[in-house]
């Protein structure tokens, strides 16, 4: 089964694919717009209610991250999940 957001993000069974979209340029983008708004890595952490490793992690490019968990990330920095995938792509 595959729901669609928009005609350019599919999620299916859990697994996220941004347009031309990986971890590692995820979470650069990330830290951009963390950076952006000032926030350091333990108050975005603080206000997802996750660990400040975990948002470490997640900006390297090293874990995974959950459409749940990206959405809150996305929603804490000023965006709502259509748009922060369309700002991803745009810096292309």
């Amino acid at each position: 089964m595959t729901v669609a957001f928009s005609q350019e993000i599919w999620y299916s069974w859990g697994k996220l694919e941004l347009p031309g979209g990986n971890a590692m340029e995820l979470g650069q983008r990330i830290k951009e717009a963390r950076l952006e708004k000032g926030l350091s890595q333990q108050a975005l952490s603080e206000s997802c209610q996750v660990d400040r490793g975990f948002i470490s992690s997640v900006e390297r490019g090293v874990r995974n991250i959950s459409v749940v968990t990206l959405c809150m990330i996305v929603n804490q920095l000023g965006m709502d999940f259509v748009s922060f995938a369309k700002w991803m792509d745009s810096s292309k």
